[in-house]
């Protein structure tokens, strides 16, 4: 869901949990590569602080996975996260910039695999998955 005032928000409960993340990201068109621009906050901090340093690497995580799925080059300039730390863990903020991405430039993922993804993101907070990093391509927490 995109507020324009907000960026994009995903927010689920599942469970009884709460699943939430909102991001606000600059996408453009680009001729050359791929680019992320990474500077901004997160929950009001510094993104590159050693608490943020996994929420961060879950958000480049689900970018990276849409961008694969894409035959057109971006720029992508990430504004701000806001992801509550009872809320949201990297796999979580991932999947939020997956979803974001993929409303903002419309390109076409499968939805079967979207369903397995999301059914993946349930359990990250399970079996201490909510401090690893998703990789989204094999479903699995590193």
């Amino acid at each position: 869901m995109v507020n324009e005032n907000l960026g994009f928000r995903w927010m689920k409960v599942k469970e009884g949990r709460l699943h939430f993340a909102t991001l606000e990201l600059d996408i453009q068109r680009n001729n050359l590569k791929n680019v992320i621009v990474d500077n901004y906050l997160i929950n009001g901090h510094d993104n590159n602080s050693e608490g943020m340093k996994t929420r961060k690497a879950g958000l480049l995580k689900g970018l990276e996975f849409a961008l694969s799925n894409s035959f057109d080059f971006w720029t992508i300039t990430i504004k701000k996260l806001e992801a509550p730390i009872l809320d949201a863990n990297p796999t979580i903020i991932g999947y939020t910039a997956l979803l974001a991405f993929i409303e903002k430039t419309k390109i076409a993922v499968d939805s079967n695999d979207l369903d397995k993804i999301e059914h993946f993101v349930y359990k990250s907070w399970k079996n201490e998955n909510a401090s690893k990093i998703p990789n989204f391509y094999k479903l699995i927490f590193e």
